[in-house]
């Protein structure tokens, strides 16, 4: 989702791309298989820079997938209108539940566990249904089916999550970085995006478009609760 092209995008105009950012003069080499860093390693980097920069925010732009995201029983129930368990999930921003693209809620009842997006009904609201879903907080309750307590793993979740509106921030962001990772890896211009007076060092260069890079995405940083375990 950097600014280069479409997020997961390993095309070579990708690449191309990138190179343009760095050097805008035109003096950007041609990549391939001999060169430092080849094709492959600059679409890697690209890659590694937006995973960094979601690691970062504790958030995602795109749609990932959590596969048997594990949590134990509370001690004690959650005080509403309507008792139930309160559950918070390691992620924000879930993505509509859907049992036909692999989500799943299940519940420790004894003997094996249950999918309640199988067998139950999702709530339109708090205190409604067999359970309900905050999707932007990423916080499940649970009116039914209720799991043993003081048990651990009681409760297994699959779900997919990620933001589906990328902020030009975050697209610069990425881009930075990764224009930073590649000018790491090797290759000597004196262009900088920074300065196209002054002729920085690699290491100048690239520490000024990090440092630029996480100062784009700080606002966008979600504070996450410890996971539960």
């Amino acid at each position: 989702y950097s600014s280069i092209q479409p997020s997961r995008d390993t095309s070579v105009a990708r690449v191309v791309s990138l190179l343009g950012w760095i050097d805008e003069n035109g003096n950007r080499p041609t990549l391939d298989g001999n060169t430092i860093p080849t094709a492959t390693e600059v679409t890697e980097m690209i890659e590694d820079a937006e995973n960094e920069i979601e690691r970062y925010c504790y958030t995602a732009w795109r749609e990932i997938t959590v596969t048997d995201e594990l949590h134990s029983s509370p001690v004690i129930y959650s005080h509403r209108p309507r008792y139930g368990i309160y559950i918070q999930l390691n992620n924000r921003f879930i993505r509509t539940c859907n049992p036909a693209l692999g989500d799943k809620i299940e519940v420790w009842q004894g003997t094996d566990y249950v999918d309640l997006l199988a067998t139950g009904t999702q709530g339109n609201g708090p205190d409604d249904g067999d359970f309900y879903i905050d999707y932007r907080k990423g916080i499940l309750w649970l009116y039914t089916n209720f799991p043993d307590f003081y048990r651990e793993n009681t409760v297994k979740v699959t779900y997919r999550y990620g933001q589906t509106t990328i902020p030009n921030a975050i697209r610069r962001a990425a881009t930075l970085l990764a224009c930073a990772y590649c000018i790491e890896a090797g290759f000597d211009w004196t262009y900088t995006m920074v300065d196209q007076v002054t002729s920085l060092s690699n290491s100048e260069k690239s520490m000024k478009w990090e440092e630029r890079a996480f100062k784009l995405a700080a606002s966008f940083r979600i504070m996450m609760p410890m996971p539960q375990h």
